[in-house]
């Protein structure tokens, strides 16, 4: 899984999350709505994160894409 984002964002903008090599986007502000999970800690970390990349500006996790999908929808 891999996310992006641009530096000094707010919780209300865009991240890019790349999960086995397809790109999701959503807003750091869904990934900080479920205390104690990955994503969460992930959107209190950001560039911090062990998983981001500083070359791609992006966050990569070596998952299934398509089963993200329904992880990301449970977020949303």
């Amino acid at each position: 899984m891999q996310i992006k984002m641009s530096k000094g964002t707010t919780s209300h903008e865009k991240v890019t999350i790349n999960v086995g090599g397809v790109r999701h986007k959503t807003l750091w502000n869904t990934l900080g709505k479920i205390p104690g999970t990955r994503l969460y800690i992930l959107s209190k970390l950001k560039e911090k994160d062990e998983s981001y990349d500083a070359v791609e500006d992006e966050y990569y996790f070596d998952r299934n894409p398509t089963a993200f999908l329904c992880i990301l929808e449970y977020y949303r």
